[in-house]
């Protein structure tokens, strides 16, 4: 199976800190170089431009973490190999992850993306884990786990994803993990649970001075406070998460589903 890391070439931290994990478990890799959002000229942002949901707008920083996933689709598809393992370089490895990528039988498993990491947000999946390895089950997910750290992605799905991107401006990790969105539904997503792989900033949320933490994050806050305003913040928030509440409660009384946050498990 092909892995690919996306790194920005001014990212050399971050490089250097990925490929030593790669080195540390035995995993060769190939470097994606990430495409830089702020360096993309106006016609190329000007075709993400209009959000299609006023919550997840797209800055240039998103424009180009897009499309890096789609650049590391794209090779997969020229390698002519049935799957990838496509990583962001901000991750940190479980001891195991290795064990785990040569012990599933990736040509067997039915399922077009597998996640490997957590973002430790509650979501939804099936309780019956369709395989159980190594301790942990991988499970069919039903809810939104909206990050893009770390996934095996099946080139099957990767020409209906392209489609979709022509269609749909959304963050990455919105359109493929959120269910509020028509991506979701057109594939078969997998979780591992517990998760072999967690983003460095998912980790240590109070590191911010660390060079491996998210980029993402100080943009996505800027366009947070430009579209929430007083009543959103005070009215329709308190009563959104009510809701959700009341939901979650309905669906834990039984049927086949469990409501959990996902841990990271070396």
């Amino acid at each position: 199976m092909r892995i690919y890391y996306i790194n920005l070439d001014k990212h050399t931290k971050r490089r250097t800190f990925m490929e030593r994990q790669f080195v540390e478990h035995g995993i060769s890799a190939q470097r994606v170089p990430a495409v830089e959002g702020v360096a993309l000229p106006s016609e190329a942002l000007g075709r993400f431009k209009i959000a299609h949901d006023v919550r997840f707008p797209m800055g240039p920083g998103e424009v180009g973490c897009f499309l890096s996933h789609v650049q590391c689709w794209t090779l997969l598809q020229e390698t002519g190999e049935a799957h990838a393992l496509v990583m962001e370089d901000d991750v940190i490895f479980g001891a195991s992850l290795a064990r785990l990528l040569d012990g599933v039988d990736w040509e067997g498993l039915d399922a077009d993306i597998v996640k490997l990491e957590t973002n430790f947000a509650r979501t939804r999946m099936e309780k019956a884990p369709v395989l159980e390895i190594d301790g942990r089950g991988i499970r069919l997910l039903t809810g939104k786990h909206a990050s893009t750290g770390a996934y095996v992605i099946n080139r099957r799905v990767i020409e209906k994803l392209k489609s979709y991107s022509e269609q749909i401006n959304l963050p990455i990790d919105q359109f493929l993990f959120n269910p509020d969105f028509p991506v979701f539904h057109e594939m078969r997503v997998l979780q591992f649970d517990p998760a072999p792989i967690v983003q460095f900033s998912i980790l240590h949320p109070d590191d911010t001075t660390d060079e491996i933490s998210s980029t993402l994050d100080s943009e996505r806050e800027v366009f947070k406070r430009d579209i929430e305003g007083f009543f959103e913040r005070r009215l329709v928030k308190p009563f959104r998460k009510l809701a959700k509440t009341a939901r979650r409660g309905l669906r834990s009384l039984g049927g086949d589903q469990v409501e959990k946050r996902i841990k990271y498990e070396p």
